[in-house]
């Protein structure tokens, strides 16, 4: 009983052990581009990281889309001047932003782009053939030595059953140009209408879903004609 006693006790003066969820975790390229988002003449890579407990499918489930999973996060790292070489997640890179895309607005993520200006372009999807769906779009560059979101758009799709049993289906869009710091909004086929807020550019590192206008999220209330 005193080995039992002198046992127990050591155990209780041990270090608290990481559980066995955190000691899984690990990092995985999810996709990734090449630019030149820093605009100096010299290719970058650009890299959408999974973040999480992995998956065995993982490789079979990202050609288009990749859908989060519960305690699963993806973060974009950005390498200067590695354009040509793919990621390496034992570098360290040059810039990291976690939880780039909000797994409880968008957790359907996206391969990465580049728009003909060669800004970055992060996509991320709320639902996929759902009747009421949504897709985010982050525009990202480099001003004064640091990626900002220089812009946000967002399309949605909403299908509402009516009494004869037919499908209406209502379109929009919500677009803003952070650099210039107008936005405009379009509802159905209705002609864009200007939002009536002057908006500021945004760092990377600050963004959060709370920066999204919240003239963008007003196609929810459908019911507003």
């Amino acid at each position: 009983m005193r080995t039992a006693f002198r046992i127990a006790l050591v155990l209780l003066a041990m270090p608290a052990i990481p559980t066995i969820a955190a000691a899984a975790t690990k990092n995985e390229v999810l996709y990734q581009t090449s630019l030149d988002i820093d605009r100096d003449g010299n290719s970058d890579k650009a890299a959408l990281v999974l973040v999480g407990p992995g998956r065995t499918d993982f490789h079979e489930l990202t050609r288009d889309r990749y859908g989060l999973s519960e305690n699963e996060r993806v973060d974009l790292y950005i390498y200067l001047g590695k354009g040509g070489e793919n990621a390496d997640l034992r570098q360290k890179p040059d810039f990291i932003k976690q939880q780039v895309a909000d797994p409880e607005r968008v957790p359907w993520v996206q391969p990465l782009e580049v728009s003909k200006s060669g800004s970055l372009l992060i996509s991320a999807a709320h639902q996929w053939g759902a009747s009421h769906d949504w897709t985010e779009i982050l525009t990202v560059i480099y001003r004064n030595g640091e990626p900002v979101v220089a812009g946000f758009t967002m399309g949605w799709s909403w299908n509402s059953l009516l009494a004869d049993d037919t499908f209406e289906t209502r379109e929009g869009e919500c677009d803003v140009n952070f650099m210039t710091g107008k936005g405009t909004l379009t509802k159905d086929v209705d002609k864009p209408q200007p939002i009536k807020v002057v908006f500021k550019p945004v760092k990377l590192t600050d963004w959060t879903s709370a920066n999204i206008p919240k003239a963008c999220d007003s196609w929810q209330s459908q019911d507003d004609g």
